[in-house]
């Protein structure tokens, strides 16, 4: 994590080549590349594997999702082991595969805990949740078999919306990391005491 970090622009300094670094580019090319290879061995061994065994439906994986849009796409069988993936496609695949990792990784979930979290905390506006749920989708009934044959149901859901909408705002799923510095300090808002964040790592978001 730090050996990354060191090559991210400090715009705290004002020193130029914190900011500007000449080496960075070619860093960043650097780690790129690794990402893609890793990436790419992935999507290869996957796509030979298929001529093996066949993912069941409920188990399908983005990768699985991808490759079988593609067979829709060329009209080719991709259980036939002269297949040729075409590499086009797999520099798309590589690409979306990469987003899923960085920017969909955790977001949801982190945003579910996050809701019991504050909810739990505040019991009135559960109970307000709750009984809009009953209201919506009935009491007792599966939500999701509901919302199968009518999608729209989720757009009654208010104040369930409202209370997502407000976890994202205390805390964002996008979170960065932060690199401490000598001469840095935070301050402990309990016993005032300043502490040093030279040679730390912490992430910005936090549970209250």
């Amino acid at each position: 994590m730090r050996n990354i970090l060191s090559w991210e622009a400090d715009t705290q300094s004002l020193n130029p080549f914190h900011q500007y670094h000449p080496i960075r580019p070619i860093a960043f090319k650097y780690y790129k590349k690794k990402l893609d290879q890793y990436i790419g061995r992935i999507l290869d061994e996957r796509f030979r594997s298929r001529s093996v065994s066949r993912p069941a439906k409920k188990k399908r994986t983005s990768i699985d999702l991808a490759l079988e849009a593609y067979a829709d796409e060329v009209g080719q069988r991709l259980d036939l082991q002269d297949t040729v993936m075409d590499e086009e496609f797999k520099r798309t695949a590589i690409d979306n595969m990469l987003v899923l990792a960085f920017a969909g990784h955790d977001t949801t979930s982190s945003t579910i805990c996050y809701a019991y979290h504050m909810l739990h905390k505040h019991p009135d506006e559960l109970a307000k949740v709750r009984l809009e749920m009953d209201t919506v989708f009935g009491a007792g009934v599966n939500a999701s078999e509901a919302l199968k044959r009518d999608p729209y149901l989720i757009n009654r859901c208010e104040y369930t919306l409202a209370v997502i909408k407000e976890t994202l705002r205390l805390w964002s799923p996008a979170s960065s990391a932060r690199m401490g510095r000598k001469g840095y300090f935070i301050k402990d808002p309990i016993t005032g005491q300043m502490l040093p964040t030279e040679g730390s790592v912490s992430l910005s978001d936090r549970i209250p």
